[in-house]
Order: structure tokens, then sequence, then C-alpha cells
């Protein structure tokens, strides 16, 4: 990914922006303006500045989050306790203070391209109304309840109120169908969009759609009953109805794997590696190691990109994990070189990639409409087509030749699922899969929504009651000591607005 250090700084230098000028101060110290702090930034260049940061805390805290509470990802008990809280299903509000700030920072810098592009940058504009949607959604989805109407106004509202989730989501909804009516579409993407540099502006416009119809989805879709039934999310008309629309508007979704994957693609260079990456450089530790929930799951199914998941063992060259948790109970027992951890060449590498929306996620997202019958089709050709976008995404199972039997194999097979409930299971178990150790966050949030795959267990240090896994992420320590009007403290175990499961 190129120049991602510089344009780090810069959006420190934007957040500066935000949070010193926005009090007007007496002309007549304008004299000590300071030069270096300037008081308005070309948007070309606060654009790859928010990319960044978004990029930086998808691919890093809520990468490790989501990791080890979708359970792809445990607690290397050899190498300390850096993750145990979250493996105890804890999670600390102090930790939270860097998250909230950064996602808040670039929703503010976002608005600061909206409102300052002029007539020749309204792509950028675009791209900023749809990145505005993707970064609050995921605020939403992580704490809940958060400001959004009163927000990003600094000095002049230093304590917003926190407006209901559904208001949240309409505003996603309007702020990307914003986006779609101001793109040019004649143009390709600006040169310094680090997702989808020079390419078509077509582009951005499918990676809209999905978002939308992941928006849709989320609100609308509730995951099954013990017995099978479906559990329907808190606004499944509204989802329908805005589905619909998409349909009947023509609109096109992501399709190509890779060259329509939305990611920012870093390198093994100096200050352009892998978030994670160059995290676990600087703590000089090897951390996380493969949880046996997905592992064992993976291996069952004959599916190679277990390789591309995971790395094998040192001792065998076996594809092994420990139980989500054990951690405390293998301290001074165990060896890395029996374990697997994730995969060093591609999903914790210095070359690795920050997925924020896939081709893969993309058809299963329009599958799980197609079984919903929100979406015209037949949903078994689309959640094929889902898999084989996954296979050909990683290096070695794009190369198998074994997909079509993997299809076709019992657990697998779309054919037979003969009912609803079936079908559903099938697609977001897949997706599931897919998202392995590359979009950890929207895993663990789809699992939250849908409570698939059944197959999650409860970790073996778990500090919550029996059964009980997390739902939320905290809000953070400078909520809680600064903002008058928070809404009071949330347990982990309190349940985002979607999460209709008991």
């Amino acid at each position: 990914m190129k120049n991602t250090y510089k344009y780090s700084k810069i959006a420190l230098l934007v957040v500066l922006l935000f949070t010193l000028t926005t009090c007007k101060k007496n002309k007549f110290l304008d004299v000590n303006k300071n030069p270096n702090n300037p008081e308005s930034v070309d948007v070309k260049l606060v654009l790859p500045a928010v990319e960044a940061n978004i990029g930086y805390m998808v691919g890093n805290q809520l990468s490790i989050i989501g990791g080890i509470w979708a359970q792809y990802w445990t607690q290397d008990p050899a190498n300390g306790s850096q993750y145990g809280t979250y493996e105890e299903y804890k999670s600390i509000s102090p930790d939270n203070d860097n998250l909230w700030t950064v996602l808040y920072a670039s929703a503010a810098n976002l608005d600061y391209i909206i409102q300052n592009a002029d007539a020749t940058e309204k792509n950028y504009a675009a791209i900023a109304y749809f990145l505005k949607a993707y970064d609050f959604q995921v605020i939403t989805d992580a704490f809940g309840r958060v400001p959004l109407t009163e927000a990003l106004k600094g000095a002049a509202n230093k304590a917003p109120k926190y407006d209901d989730e559904s208001v949240v989501y309409d505003s996603l909804v309007v702020w990307i169908k914003t986006g779609l009516s101001i793109i040019d579409a004649t143009q390709n993407s600006p040169s310094e969009d680090l997702i989808y540099p020079g390419a078509p502006m077509t582009q951005w416009q499918m990676f809209a759609n999905t978002l939308l119809l992941k928006i849709y989805i989320r609100q609308g879709g509730g995951g099954l009953t013990s017995g099978g039934a479906l559990l329907p999310g808190p606004r499944a008309s509204v989802a329908q109805a805005g589905i619909t629309e998409l349909n009947t508007s023509g609109a096109v979704f992501l399709t190509t794997p890779s060259t329509d994957d939305a990611m920012l693609r870093y390198a093994d260079v100096i200050y352009q590696k892998f978030p994670l990456y160059a995290t676990r450089v600087f703590l000089i530790v090897n951390d996380l190691l493969a949880s046996s929930t997905c592992i064992n799951y993976m291996n069952g199914l004959g599916d190679t990109r277990v390789s591309d998941f995971y790395d094998a063992t040192a001792n065998g060259s076996h594809y092994v994990g420990i139980p989500q948790g054990a951690w405390l109970n293998l301290t001074g027992q165990t060896q890395d070189a029996n374990y697997s951890a994730p995969n060093s060449t591609e999903i914790i590498a210095p070359a690795a990639s920050v997925r924020f929306l896939t081709t893969s996620e993309s058809y299963f997202l329009q599958a799980e409409a197609q079984a919903r019958g929100w979406l015209p089709g037949s949903a078994g050709p689309t959640y094929n087509a889902g898999i084989e976008a996954s296979w050909a995404s990683w290096l070695n199972s794009s190369v198998d030749p074994n997909e079509t039997a993997y299809e076709t194999s019992d657990s697998v097979n779309f054919a037979s699922a003969t009912t609803q409930a079936q079908q559903l299971k099938l697609i977001l178990t897949q997706k599931w899969v897919s998202m392995c150790g590359n979009q950890n966050f929207e895993a663990w949030t789809e699992w939250r929504r849908t409570r698939i795959p059944s197959c999650f267990v409860t970790s073996q240090s778990s500090s919550l009651s029996a059964g009980q896994f997390p739902r939320r992420i905290v809000y953070p320590s400078l909520e809680i000591n600064n903002n008058t009007n928070f809404p009071g403290v949330k347990l982990i175990t309190d349940k985002i607005w979607w999460d209709v499961n008991p």
C-alpha cells in the first residue's frame, strides 16, 4: 500500500485541525498562527488518510477482537496473556478509547471532504459518503446507541446526545443514496484513493450497492430458533422494501474476486506493512494460535482454505488448533510447534490486506436475500459463487482442482438443503468460513445476528455465565467520564438492536 505512513501522519494533522480550530479566535491573535498547523487541508490528502486510519482499526484491534470472538483465533498459552481479557469475555472501557476516537475522527474527516470538495471533486465527496456509512455502521454495530445527529461538531457540542441504532441505520442509507446521486461514473476513481486507485467509479457504485444490501439484511434478517423457525429482524419490512428497490433500480453488486474486493493492500516496506503484523513485530511476540473451533470444522470438510488461513504445525505439518480460551489451562504445558497459527504469508503478513467488503461476501449476502425471498432467483448458484469467489482469493485454494467436489460434499451441497432454515445455515456457515482471519469483526457481527454457525463453544476462560457470549464492545471511558449525555454503562452481554436471539 503506497505511502501509508505519510497518509497516517496527514490523518493526525486533520484530527488536530478538527480538535484545535473549532473555537473561533480573536483576529488580534492571528499573528500567532502556526504555519505547520493549517486551518484547511486539500481533500485529495484527506481521503487516503481516512482510508488508512479506518483500515488500521479494522485490520488491528477489531481484527483481534473479532478473530477471538468469531472463534478463528485464541490466545497463545506459550507467549503471555496479551489477549486474555478477550478470552475471558471482557471488554474494558479504557481499551476502547482509541478505537472510538479514531473512528469518530475518521467520520469528521469524511464530513470535511463532503463539505469542502468543489465541483471538480464530487467523486471525492461520493466516496466520502460511502465510507462514512461504512465507518458509522462499524461504530454502531460495535457499541450500539452512539452519537450521530449532534456529533462531529467539535467544541460546538462537547456532549452530543446518543441516537437510537435505527436512526443511525437510516442515516447510513441516506448517505449512500446521496453518494450514488452525485457520483460521476464516467470518471475513474482518484489516484489518491487507496481502495480503488484509478479504477472505474463503477467499482465504487458496486461497493455502495453491496453495502446497502448488507445494511438492509443486518436490520431485517435474524437467526433461527432452536426448532429451526426463522427469527425476523427488528425491521424485516424495511429490509425487504430496500432490497426490492435495489433490484428494481438494476443495482449491480461486487462481482469479480480481487478486482472488485474493497481492500487496502499493504507492502513489505517499512511504514507500509499490514497493521496487525506491524503491531506483533513491535511487541516481538507471536501471541495468537488457531482456535480448534474453526480449524476442526474446516478439517472435517476437507477445506483447502485451511492452508491459506493457517500455518501448518512445525511438528508433522498438520493443521491443529487449541480449544477456545484454553490458554490458562495449557500454560507451561504446550509448545507452539504443536499448533497452527494464523497464516504468516496471507493473513498476518507484511503484505496482507485489510478487507472492507469482498466479492464472496457480496454473493453470500445476495444468496441470503434470495433464500429469504427478498431478491429474485435461486440462492443455490449464488451460494456456490460465494464459495468460488472465496477460493479464488487465496493462493492455495485458487489452484486446487477439488472445488467442485467441495461444493457437492455432504455438508456443503446446497441441493441437500430442502428448507429455508437449512439453506440459511449453509449460506451463513460458508460465509463464516470465508471470513476466517480476513474479515473477523464482520464474522463476529454476523454470528451475533444469526447465531450461525452452531459449532461455537464457550471459552474455557470465560468470566460469564455458562452459555453466554460477548454481544457488544462496551463504551469507552472517554465517553463515560466526559460526555454529560452519556446514556449509561452497558454490559458486554447487552444485545445490539438487531440481535433478536435469546
